[in-house]
């Protein structure tokens, strides 16, 4: 089972529905807050890749409406414990995150907040936090994250984005000199 894991956001539809595009694989995309309404937006423009979506908000999402704040997602390979991670204090520590997680039976616990990618193995306990696909504080160009589970455990990977329409396939220092060159 593969599981696309975005967090943080904050509206930036255009890099979710990049990536979004570019992994027609997964099984299931989780959106861990700060505007989980991104989430809801994908998965009505895109319901043609029929993939789960799964959301919590964030405390960018309000605070007067009724939202959960956390999941418990269920996979045939253990439950996944998911929040946002503000209620949890994950920038202070990731403990009450950790004992959530073990309270709910959960193999791994998933957060974002902290806008900075993050993996953790406490007592064989997963705490995975994909950082901020908008707005890193990684000095990346954004993050997200891909779970891969299966009869053997979990397994996290942290990717970086890739601004696809940005990347220049020619180029570089050389080929600058030889172009200011030719001006003379």
């Amino acid at each position: 089972m593969k599981i696309l894991l975005v967090s943080d956001t904050h509206g930036r539809m255009d890099r979710l529905f990049n990536i979004s595009r570019n992994f027609k694989d997964v099984d299931m995309i989780i959106h861990l807050g700060d505007n989980y309404q991104d989430a809801i937006e994908l998965s009505e423009k895109h319901a043609e890749y029929e993939r789960e979506m799964i959301y919590v908000a964030g405390n960018t999402d309000g605070f007067f409406e009724s939202k959960e704040l956390s999941k418990v997602v269920e996979t045939p390979y253990g439950n996944i414990y998911i929040c946002h991670g503000h209620k949890e204090s994950v920038n202070s520590s990731l403990m009450n995150l950790y004992y959530k997680t073990v309270e709910n039976d959960c193999i791994a616990g998933c957060f974002g907040h902290t806008h900075i990618p993050a993996y953790e193995d406490l007592d064989g306990v997963k705490l995975l936090n994909p950082g901020s696909l908008s707005k890193p504080r990684n000095m990346s160009k954004g993050n997200y994250g891909i779970i891969t589970l299966d009869e053997n455990g979990i397994d996290f990977e942290i990717c970086e984005y890739k601004d696809e329409k940005k990347e220049s396939k020619a180029g570089g220092y050389i080929r600058g000199i030889i172009n200011y060159s030719d001006r003379f």
